[in-house]
């Protein structure tokens, strides 16, 4: 008999899996709200404080020229730190 070695799923595949499941708005209340995140387009790093389920948009604080800044993403523009 031969043994299958189970690994779990990386972050970015639970994402692209609940996306084509429809199921990304449990998936964001479950493991992004309060995260530290990445805005994957520039090199900031913020927090994520507002989870809009309507629109599909993420709030995220981040720090640009010293002062916080809030930034209205999707959920595919922010990696997980």
């Amino acid at each position: 008999m031969t043994t299958v070695e189970c690994k779990p799923l990386s972050d970015e595949l639970c994402m692209f899996v609940a996306c084509f499941k429809g199921g990304l708005r449990d998936y964001a209340t479950k493991v992004l709200k309060g995260f530290e995140v990445k805005v994957e387009q520039n090199d900031f790093d913020g927090q994520i404080e507002k989870i809009n389920e309507e629109k599909r948009k993420l709030e995220v604080m981040v720090r640009i020229f010293g002062r916080k800044t809030p930034l209205e993403l999707s959920y595919m523009q922010v990696e997980k730190l």
